[in-house]
């Protein structure tokens, strides 16, 4: 009975031992980012809020949105686009159809998404997989995914810019994807 606790115990503090380690593997420099499959339409918006500190200002002004880009994973712009005149953030959604300034479409792989504003320039990343490769295609329905190496910078995203009592946020709009409705998955599921 004693070396039933010893034992148990060992696998109870390894156990602590990989999850505490685990966490912090998983901290925000590391997270995964969102996902869209190859040519999935992305879509995206600067959202408007007004917090309270300690500068009180009784109105936001609407954000301008001066243009977007988006950049490769090599630090290469893959598409842009500028405004002019400007548009403003309360009646504006940008869209990207995964295609370069030519119209052809892009690979797999990790992208960043810039959005220069009137407070500054937001940004997010995110990744493209092909749902028929051998490679995060319906085993994201499992709840892992083989391509460990896809990850976002998160670290280097400005998401959000406060300024005064105001905040703009960056916000990618995600349909939740119903990619596997049972847990058996043929690679090749949209």
């Amino acid at each position: 009975m004693k070396s039933w606790w010893v034992r148990g115990s060992v696998v109870l503090v390894g156990l602590v031992l990989f999850v505490t380690i685990a966490g912090a593997a998983a901290s925000p420099c590391s997270t995964r980012c969102t996902q869209y499959r190859l040519g999935e339409t992305i879509v995206f918006m600067v959202d408007q809020q007004k917090i309270f500190s300690w500068c009180c200002c009784c109105t936001c002004p609407d954000t301008q949105i001066l243009g977007w880009r988006v950049v490769d994973s090599f630090g290469q712009t893959v598409n842009s686009l500028e405004f002019d005149p400007v548009g403003f953030a309360s009646d504006w959604d940008g869209t990207w159809s995964q295609t370069d300034d030519l119209g052809a479409s892009v690979p797999a792989g990790t992208y960043t998404l810039y959005v220069e504003t009137s407070v500054g320039t937001l940004s997010r990343s995110f990744s493209l997989y092909d749902p028929c490769s051998s490679c995060c295609g319906c085993n994201r329905c499992w709840g892992f995914s083989r391509c460990w190496g896809w990850r976002c910078g998160t670290c280097s995203q400005v998401a959000t810019i406060t300024h005064c009592c105001c905040r703009a946020s960056l916000v990618l709009v995600k349909e939740e994807s119903t990619c596997c409705s049972s847990r058996l998955c043929w690679p090749c599921w949209p």
